[in-house]
């Protein structure tokens, strides 16, 4: 894609919890943790995946499913956090950004995980140039 236009990056987790949210983390081996901290009396987390850059559907299909299929204590974490924000990265400049369109499906399986959706834009920059080029590495070892 020429530079300039818009074009989706990643999907992200945000997480809050008044508990230590680790040990979901670690049920989730698929995703990398972006960052942790406490801010404000609150654990916050930002998950990413490991894999090479799918499609926007393709990546919110695969971190629903994860989602899904957690149990026990990692699930009762997700469900107890008080964001669980499926974060939508895209890369713009001024230019119009074409439509990342979500199904009506993963719409209605994000909202019965008890996510959200967020988009975060992102302004081209050298960071979001090799955070692309290492996105297309990716997907060749993949």
């Amino acid at each position: 894609m020429p530079r300039g236009n818009p074009e989706f990056l990643n999907v992200d987790l945000d997480l809050e919890s008044r508990e230590p949210l680790r040990r979901l983390a670690e049920a989730l081996p698929l995703l990398i943790v972006m960052s942790s901290t406490r801010m404000r009396g609150k654990y916050v987390m930002s998950l990413e995946g490991a894999w090479p850059t799918l499609p926007l559907d393709g990546t919110l299909r695969r971190l629903a499913k994860m989602i899904s299929s957690l149990s026990g204590d990692a699930r009762r974490l997700w469900q107890q956090a008080s964001k669980r924000s499926f974060n939508i990265g895209v890369a713009c400049r001024s230019r119009r950004a074409p439509p990342f369109s979500i199904s009506s499906t993963m719409g209605e399986a994000i909202a019965a995980l008890g996510g959200s959706v967020e988009v975060t834009l992102y302004p081209y920059s050298e960071n979001t140039d090799r955070a692309r080029s290492m996105s297309k590495r990716k997907r060749r070892a993949g």
